[in-house]
C-alpha cells in the first residue's frame, strides 16, 4: 500500500512540474506576441510570415538617372583618376642623411634613411673632378628608420682630394638622397 502512495506522489510532482513549465513557455509566448509586438532584437514577422530586417533598405530606384545624377557620375569619375593619376607620379620624398670616415686604407660611407623599410635600393655616387665611381646596396630597417647596408670602398680605389658622395634611395613609392663631401688622403 505504501508502494502505491510513493508513485501516486511521484506522477503527482512530475505533472505539477510539467504543467508549470508548460504554464511559464505560454505566458512568455503570449508576452513576445503582445507587449514586443512579435519583435525582438529589431527582426519581424511580415504579413506574409516572411522575415524581415528594419535595417535593410528594400526600396530601390529602377528609374533612369536625371541629367544631375548623371554630372555628379561624371564629375566623380573624373575626380577619381585625376586623384589615381596624381598619385602614381608623386613619390615621397624621403630624408637621407650621408656620413663618411677614412678608416687607415678605407673610405667608410653610411646613409641614414627617414623611412622604416628592409626593400629598396641605396645607390651610391662619388664623383672627383671627372671620375665617377657608381655601387649599389641593399637597405636595412631599423627600430626607427633604416640604413643602406653600407658601402666600404678601399683608397687605392679613389685619388687623393676630396669626394663628392651622393646617396639616393629608391623605394616603389619613395625616394630620397642625400650628400656629403670627404677628403681622401
Amino acid at each position: 500500500m505504501k508502494v502505491f502512495k510513493n508513485i501516486n506522489k511521484t506522477k503527482k510532482i512530475v505533472l505539477i512540474t510539467a504543467t508549470f513549465i508548460t504554464l511559464v513557455l505560454v505566458i512568455s509566448l503570449l508576452f513576445y506576441v503582445v507587449f514586443l509586438n512579435g519583435n525582438l532584437f529589431g527582426w519581424k514577422l511580415n504579413r506574409n510570415n516572411e522575415v524581415s530586417n528594419p535595417t535593410r533598405n528594400t526600396s530601390i530606384n529602377t528609374d533612369s538617372p536625371t541629367d544631375s545624377q548623371l554630372d555628379v557620375g561624371e564629375q566623380i569619375k573624373k575626380d577619381a583618376i585625376e586623384q589615381e593619376q596624381k598619385q602614381s607620379t608623386e613619390t615621397d620624398n624621403i630624408e637621407v642623411s650621408v656620413s663618411a670616415i677614412q678608416d687607415n686604407n678605407m673610405v667608410r660611407i653610411r646613409a641614414i634613411i627617414d623611412t622604416i623599410s628592409s626593400t629598396g635600393i641605396c645607390e651610391l655616387i662619388a664623383s672627383k673632378d671627372s671620375k665617377v665611381i657608381t655601387k649599389e646596396s641593399g637597405v636595412q630597417a631599423l627600430p626607427n628608420y633604416s640604413t643602406c647596408k653600407g658601402f666600404d670602398i678601399p683608397t687605392n680605389e679613389l685619388t687623393t682630394g676630396q669626394w663628392q658622395l651622393l646617396i639616393n634611395f629608391y623605394l616603389t613609392d619613395k625616394a630620397g638622397s642625400g650628400s656629403t663631401k670627404i677628403v681622401v688622403e
